[in-house]
């Protein structure tokens, strides 16, 4: 269904590790890997970063990719003026590319990837430039709150999960009520109607990806700050890999930066979906 896996190299060693994990997918896919080479206007050769990649050097990338892979890999040179979030965001809306996989520093940080993510129509994942922890990546989150947006990421986050064996564990987040007139407000929202509705909303879900062949758990917690508790969740049960998505017009422009930011420096991988409408290329296999 996913044709093409496009990765942005900028010359530098931390983007080898999004290179590998594009190889996975597309190789567990069998799509093509694309191979995007930033080379921003005006760059002079000898520089270092985008510059310091030759046509002949990727052309050699690929080849190597191609044959200890097992993938179908093409070079495409992404050039234009303004940042690289903008540069790559022209080129995805304007080329056949269905998951765009790099690392925080290609585009400079949470604030810049969030801005990627909201004018791309593809899935972004975000690659930790620590590398994957073995253990970790066996395990991934993905929160909903049973809007169509949130479940958008379905789909991309059941493929990834069977790529890499990992358990799913979908995560709904409820907004605490509290007792007033106390010393000390308490929590009152353990049994209430709300949770139990969380609760019933998630297995629905569950059953739907254990069809799939995935392993699924459905957790429902009430908290207060929905951005602080992911990154919470993500950090203390070992996850290695988080899953959302949303609407840009939504909680989206508030809640995903400050989660790339929490989660900054930890071994987790985010595979972000912010797209209005989903879009999968149609073109036949071998196709590039």
């Amino acid at each position: 269904m996913y044709r093409s896996v496009a990765v942005p190299l900028d010359g530098m060693p931390e983007a080898e590790l999004a290179l590998e994990w594009g190889a996975v997918i597309a190789s567990g896919i069998n799509a093509t890997l694309r191979l995007l080479v930033m080379a921003p206007a005006g760059a002079v050769a000898g520089s270092g970063g985008a510059a310091a990649i030759s046509a002949g050097s990727l052309e050699a990338v690929a080849a190597g990719m191609a044959s200890s892979a097992g993938v179908r890999v093409r070079c495409q040179e992404v050039r234009g003026g303004g940042e690289v979030e903008e540069q790559l965001a022209r080129h995805v809306r304007g080329h056949r590319v269905d998951v765009l996989v790099t690392t925080p520093g290609l585009v400079g940080g949470g604030g810049a990837l969030a801005r990627l993510c909201e004018r791309v129509p593809v899935p972004v994942l975000v690659v930790p430039e620590g590398g994957p922890d073995g253990v970790r990546v066996r395990r991934m989150l993905v929160p909903l709150d049973g809007t169509e947006p949130a479940e958008r990421i379905l789909p991309f986050a059941s493929s990834l999960a069977g790529l890499l064996e990992a358990e799913v564990t979908l995560l709904t987040l409820l907004s605490p009520s509290y007792v007033i007139g106390c010393p000390g407000a308490t929590v009152d929202c353990t049994v209430s109607p709300q949770r139990q509705v969380a609760q019933s909303y998630l297995e629905g879900v569950a059953q739907t990806l254990r069809r799939q062949g995935r392993r699924v758990t459905a957790r429902v917690l009430v908290r207060a700050r929905p951005a602080r508790a992911i990154a919470d969740f993500v950090v203390s049960e070992g996850v290695g890999l988080l899953a959302l998505s949303g609407s840009v017009r939504g909680k989206w422009r508030r809640v995903v930066p400050e989660i790339l930011g929490l989660l900054e420096g930890t071994p987790v991988a985010t595979l972000a979906y912010v797209a209005l409408e989903p879009r999968v290329s149609r073109m036949p296999p071998g196709e590039a």
